[in-house]
C-alpha cells in the first residue's frame, strides 16, 4: 500500500464523526419557494477521501434514523389496527 494514499485512521474517524454529527445535530435548513430545505454538505476544504468519509456518515445517520421511524410507524399502526374498544 502507497504511504502517500494511506490516511492516519483518527482523520478518518472524525471525519465520518463529524458527517454522523451532521444529521443528527440541527441542521442548516433553508427555504426555497416555500418548502424547507436541508443543506448538508462536507467541509471544503476536505479531500476526497475525507468527503466521502463525512458522506459516509451522514448516511449512517440516515438510515439509522430511518429505521426508528419505521419501527415506531409499524407499532403505531399496529396498536390503532388492533386495539380493543
Amino acid at each position: 500500500m502507497n504511504k502517500k494514499n494511506k490516511k492516519p485512521q483518527h482523520i478518518i474517524k472524525h471525519m465520518f464523526d463529524r458527517g454522523y454529527a451532521s444529521f443528527t445535530s440541527k441542521p442548516y435548513t433553508r427555504n426555497v419557494r416555500g418548502a424547507k430545505v436541508i443543506i448538508a454538505t462536507p467541509p471544503r476544504k476536505a479531500n476526497l477521501l475525507e468527503q466521502k468519509e463525512w458522506e459516509r456518515g451522514y448516511n449512517t445517520a440516515y438510515f439509522n434514523q430511518l429505521k426508528k421511524v419505521k419501527m415506531n410507524e409499524s407499532r403505531r399502526r399496529s396498536k390503532e389496527v388492533h386495539a380493543v374498544k
